[in-house]
């Protein structure tokens, strides 16, 4: 059931739809991080403007979501590969 939440990044507060409680959690926990990482920040760099704190932010996001796509590919591969091995093995006993 489609639900009606508030969600707070930095000094904004956005009126956002969720999908289930799950996806609210989600955008909940992703806000906290990103107001998280926001302080942080702000702390290390008092004179910058907010877009460039924002635009910091941004880019520390996309590098750790490009860090998880490549562990997930070489997660796949190694699978692929325990499943190769595997059956070779289990072809190699049947003889």
């Amino acid at each position: 059931m489609e639900q009606k939440i508030k969600i707070r990044i930095s000094e904004r507060t956005y009126n956002l739809k969720s999908a289930d409680s799950a996806q609210e959690e989600m955008m909940r926990k992703a806000a906290d991080e990103i107001n998280r990482m926001i302080d942080a920040y702000q702390s290390r760099m008092q004179k910058r403007e907010m877009i460039d704190i924002l635009s910091l932010v941004a880019l520390n996001i996309g590098m750790e979501c490009m860090r998880l796509h490549q562990s997930v590919r070489d997660f796949e591969s190694e699978v692929r590969q325990l499943k190769d091995d595997t059956e070779s093995y289990l072809e190699d006993i049947g003889k």
